[in-house]
C-alpha cells in the first residue's frame, strides 16, 4: 500500500490505475516518478526488465530513427548545397581578378534560394527514372501558359504539344540579363513565365519604351519569318523565369506533324498578309479597326518617338517618370494584337518599383512582401518578442508587479498592435505575384492562422476578464497569452531568405537553444503559476517553495532575471522530491514527456546535421583508402604512391577532395555562375598569352568554354622532354619550371607565371617537346586537347 500513501488518494482503484500508468510511462522516458519504487520479488524483476527492453527497443529502434530520418530529410538540401556555394564563391574570388565577380555569384545564389530554393534545372530524377508518359504528363501540367497564350501554338493538336513539351527548357534570368537579342531572336521562341522584362531602344542602349510581365510571347513570328536588323534590346528588370524552346526543334515537329504544319503555316502567311495590307493601305482603312490601324501606327513609329509621348504624358498627367515608366496614353496602349508583335502584358506602374517599399501608392497604402522596412521591422517584433519571453515569465508570477513592468507592457502591447496594422497593409505573395488590393490583402491574412495567433497575444484578456467581473487573483495569469507571439521567432520571410550564403549550423544551433529555451521558461513559470490554483508540491517540481501571490511566508525569493529556471532544471536533472498527490502525477509525466520528446527532437537535428557535414568527408576518404589498396594490391612502385599521395594531399587542401570526386562540377550549375568562376578566368589568361593576341575574341570565348581546370601540387612533371604535347595548357596560378639544354650543352632553366602558355611549338607543329615543365609550386592550369583549339 505504499503508493496510496504516496499519492495520498481516497479512491484506491483509480490511484492504483494513475500509479500503474506512471509506473509503465516512466520506462519510456528512463525517468522514474520517485525513487523509492523498487522490485521486491522475482516476478516483479522480470516485468521491469521486460518493460525496459520494450521501451529501449522503441526508443532506439523506432523513434530515434524516426527522428533522425526527418530531420536528415529537413536539412538534406542545404547541408549539400551550402559547401558546394561556399567553396565556388571562394574559388571566384580567388581566381578571378574582378573584386565584384564572386559578389556577382553570390547574388545569384541568394537570388536562386529566395525565388526557387535553390532548384535552378530540373531533378536528374526527372529524366532518369521516371517514365516518359509520367514525365510528359508532368511537363505539360508546367507548360501550359506557353500553349495556351502562343496565337499559334493555342492551334497545335495534343499529340505535337506532347511531343514538344519534351523539348521545351525552363531557364531562369538574373536582372540584368538580356536574351531576344541578335541571332538568338530569330532562333528561339521565348515565354515569360514571371517576371518583368524591359525593351530598350537600340539606338543609345538604355531607354526604356515599355515593359512586359508574365503572360508574354517573345519571337511568335520571327520564328517563321527571321528579321536580324532588330530596333530594341529585351533585358530583365527582375528575377524572370522564362520556357523556351529551339528553332530547329520546332521545324522537327512541323515535319513530323504535316497537319500542324498546314495550319501553322497558313495561319502564320495569313498574318503577315494582314500586316502587309495594312502598311501598304494604311490611308485607306484608317478609321474601319481603329485597334489595328492604332497597332500599325506604333509599329511603324520609331522607338524614340514612343519615348517622347510617354515622357509628354507623364508630364500632363502629373505622376514621376518612375510611376509611368511605361505606361502609354490609352489611344497608344490598345494595339496589343497578336497579329502583329505577338502577346504582350503590359505592367502596372507598381509592378515597376522593384526597390520601393509599396506597390500601391495610393490610400490605404500596401507594403511590399519583401523590403528594407520590412527586414527592420521584423528585427523589432523579433528583438520585443524576445525580451517579452524573458521578462514576462519571471514577473508574473510574482506577487507584485515591478513599476518598470507597467511600462514595458505599454511598450509590447503598442509594438503587438502595429505588428497587426503592418501585416494588414504587406502585400502577400500569391501565385508569383503581390497583391496589391487591400480587400485582397486583408482576405488573405485573416485566413492564415498566424494573424489568429497575433491577434490572441495582443488582447487584454486581463481587463476584459477583470470588466467581465472574474477574480483579481487571475489578472496576472491572463497576460500570459502575450506569449504566443514567440512564434516569430521561428518562422518568417526573412529568416532564411539568405541561408544558402550562411552557416546552417549557426542557424541549427539558433533554432536548438532557443526551442529549448522558450519551453522551459514558459513550462516553469506556468506551471508554478498553476500552484495557485491546484494543489501541487512544489519542492517536486522546483526543491524549495517559491514565494508567489498565495504564499508569502517561509519561502524563497524569485530571481529577478532567470525567475524559477534555473531551480526547475537542477530539481529535472537530480531529482531530490517524490509526487505527493495525483496533480503531481499528472503534471510530471506530461512534462517529463514533453522534455523526452524534446529531446529526441533535438537529437536527431543535431546527428543528422553532422552526418550531412562529414559525408563527403567520409565518402573522399573511402575512396582514397580503397584507390591506395588497390594500388599496394598490385605492388605498384612506391615513387608512384608518394606522387598520388601528393595529389591527394594537394586536393584535400584546396578542395577537400570534392573536386577529385566530381571532376568539373561546374558543368552543372547554371552558366551565370560557371562563367563568373571559371569561364571569365579562362577567356583572360587565352586572351593575354602571346598565341592568342590577335586572336577572334570569338574564338577565345570558345576556347574558354572547354577548358578544364586542374590543381597540381609542388613537383609535378606536366610536359616531359622528348614527348609529344597531348594538351593546350595555360596557367593560371602559380609558377612553373622549364628545363632544357643548349647547344653547348647546358642547363638552362626558365620560369612562366599565371597566363603563360607552355610548349607553343609541340603543340601548334605536333612535334615532340624540347623541354621538361614540371610545377615549382602548387599551381592550378587550364587546358585542352589540341584537336579542339584546332
Amino acid at each position: 500500500m505504499f503508493f496510496f500513501f504516496q499519492l495520498n488518494e481516497t479512491d484506491e482503484g483509480y490511484g492504483t490505475y494513475i500509479y500503474a500508468f506512471s509506473f509503465v510511462f516512466s520506462f519510456t522516458e528512463n525517468s522514474f516518478y520517485s525513487d523509492e519504487i523498487v522490485p521486491t520479488t522475482m516476478v516483479e524483476f522480470y516485468i521491469c526488465c521486460l518493460f525496459a527492453i520494450i521501451c529501449y527497443i522503441s526508443k532506439h529502434f523506432l523513434l530515434t530513427p524516426k527522428f533522425f530520418a526527418e530531420a536528415l530529410i529537413r536539412l538534406r538540401w542545404i547541408c549539400t548545397r551550402y559547401p558546394v556555394t561556399q567553396k565556388i564563391i571562394e574559388e571566384t574570388k580567388r581566381r578571378n581578378a574582378s573584386k565584384n565577380a564572386h559578389k556577382k555569384v553570390e547574388e545569384y545564389y541568394v537570388t536562386m534560394w529566395r525565388k526557387q530554393k535553390g532548384i535552378y534545372r530540373m531533378p536528374s530524377i526527372y529524366k532518369q527514372e521516371l517514365p516518359r508518359y509520367l514525365r510528359l504528363e508532368i511537363k505539360q501540367d508546367l507548360l501550359w501558359p506557353i500553349f495556351y497564350h502562343s496565337p499559334t501554338l493555342r492551334k497545335t493538336s495534343l499529340a505535337m504539344r506532347r511531343w514538344l513539351s519534351d523539348f521545351i527548357i525552363i531557364s531562369y534570368k538574373m536582372p540584368g540579363e538580356r536574351f531576344f537579342t541578335g541571332a538568338d531572336s530569330s532562333g528561339t521562341l521565348y515565354y515569360l513565365k514571371s517576371g518583368i522584362v524591359e525593351l530598350l531602344s537600340t539606338d543609345d542602349g538604355t531607354t526604356p519604351i515599355l515593359s512586359v510581365t508574365s503572360g508574354t510571347i517573345f519571337g511568335d513570328t520571327n520564328f517563321y519569318t527571321p528579321n536580324n536588323n532588330r530596333k530594341v534590346i529585351t533585358r530583365c528588370l527582375t528575377f524572370c523565369e522564362i520556357y523556351y524552346v529551339k528553332r530547329s526543334l520546332f521545324i522537327r515537329a512541323l515535319h513530323r506533324y504535316p497537319s500542324d504544319r498546314n495550319i501553322i503555316m497558313r495561319t502564320t502567311h495569313a498574318r503577315l498578309e494582314h500586316a502587309k495590307k495594312l502598311y501598304s493601305c494604311k490611308a485607306l482603312i484608317r478609321g474601319i479597326d481603329r485597334n489595328e490601324d492604332e497597332g500599325i501606327a506604333w509599329i511603324k513609329r520609331r522607338w524614340w518617338e514612343i519615348h517622347d509621348v510617354v515622357q509628354k504624358w507623364s508630364k500632363q498627367s502629373g505622376k514621376t517618370k518612375e510611376q509611368v515608366r511605361c505606361d502609354l496614353p490609352r489611344e497608344e496602349s490598345i494595339y496589343h494584337c497578336a497579329k502583329y508583335i505577338g502577346q504582350l502584358v503590359l505592367c502596372a506602374p507598381s509592378e515597376l518599383q522593384t526597390q520601393s517599399m509599396f506597390t500601391r501608392y495610393s490610400f490605404p497604402w500596401i507594403l511590399n512582401p519583401i523590403s528594407n522596412f520590412g527586414h527592420a521591422w521584423y528585427r523589432i517584433v523579433a528583438i520585443t518578442v524576445l525580451l517579452v519571453l524573458c521578462t514576462f515569465p519571471t514577473n508574473l508570477v510574482k506577487a507584485e508587479l515591478p513599476v518598470w513592468f507597467v511600462y514595458f507592457t505599454f511598450y509590447s502591447d503598442t509594438v503587438y498592435i502595429l505588428d497587426i496594422g503592418v501585416s494588414l497593409f504587406t502585400a502577400v505573395d500569391k501565385l508569383e505575384m503581390s497583391t496589391d488590393s487591400f480587400a485582397t490583402v486583408m482576405f488573405e491574412r485573416f485566413k492564415t492562422f498566424t494573424f489568429l495567433l497575433d491577434v490572441i497575444s495582443t488582447l487584454w484578456f486581463e481587463d476584459i476578464f477583470s470588466i467581465a467581473g472574474t477574480s483579481e487573483a487571475m489578472y496576472n495569469t491572463l497576460q500570459f497569452n502575450r506569449l504566443l507571439k514567440c512564434y516569430v521567432l521561428f518562422r518568417g520571410v526573412y529568416l532564411n531568405w539568405d541561408l544558402i550564403i550562411k552557416n546552417p549550423f549557426v542557424d541549427l544551433c539558433r533554432k536548438l537553444i532557443l526551442t529549448y529555451f522558450t519551453i522551459q521558461m514558459v513550462c516553469s513559470h506556468v506551471i508554478l503559476d498553476m500552484t495557485n490554483y491546484m494543489k501541487l508540491n512544489m519542492r517536486y517540481f522546483f526543491g524549495e517553495i517559491m514565494c508567489i501571490r498565495t504564499v508569502k511566508s517561509d519561502c524563497h525569493a524569485i530571481h529577478p532575471v532567470v525567475g524559477v529556471l534555473v531551480a526547475w532544471e537542477f530539481e529535472w536533472v537530480f531529482c531530490e522530491f517524490s509526487p505527493e498527490n495525483l496533480p503531481d502525477m499528472y503534471v510530471g509525466m506530461f512534462v517529463t514527456f514533453m522534455n523526452f520528446v524534446l529531446f529526441i527532437f533535438n537529437k536527431g537535428n543535431f546527428v543528422s546535421y553532422m552526418y550531412l557535414k562529414y559525408r563527403s568527408a567520409k565518402n573522399y576518404q573511402i575512396f582514397v583508402s580503397n584507390l591506395k589498396k588497390y594500388y599496394e594490391h598490385y605492388k605498384i612502385h612506391l615513387d608512384l604512391l608518394k606522387r598520388l599521395d601528393r595529389y591527394f594531399i594537394c586536393h584535400w587542401k584546396y578542395y577537400q577532395g570534392a573536386d577529385v570526386m566530381f571532376s568539373n562540377s561546374l558543368e552543372h550549375e547554371p552558366t551565370e555562375v560557371y562563367w563568373k568562376a571559371q569561364g571569365e578566368v579562362a577567356q583572360t589568361v587565352i586572351g593575354e598569352s602571346g598565341a592568342f593576341t590577335h586572336a577572334d575574341p570569338a574564338l577565345i570565348r570558345e576556347l574558354a568554354c572547354e577548358a578544364k581546370f586542374l590543381v597540381l601540387p609542388k613537383l609535378t612533371n606536366l610536359v616531359m622532354f622528348g614527348i609529344p604535347c597531348k594538351n593546350v595548357t595555360w596557367i593560371v596560378q602559380g609558377y612553373v619550371k622549364s628545363e632544357h639544354y643548349d647547344e653547348t650543352g647546358e642547363l638552362l632553366i626558365t620560369y612562366y607565371g599565371p597566363g603563360n602558355m607552355l610548349a607553343i611549338s609541340s603543340v601548334f607543329f605536333g612535334r615532340v617537346s624540347l623541354s621538361t615543365y614540371s610545377t615549382y609550386t602548387d599551381c592550378e592550369v587550364c587546358g585542352e586537347s589540341p584537336t579542339e583549339v584546332s
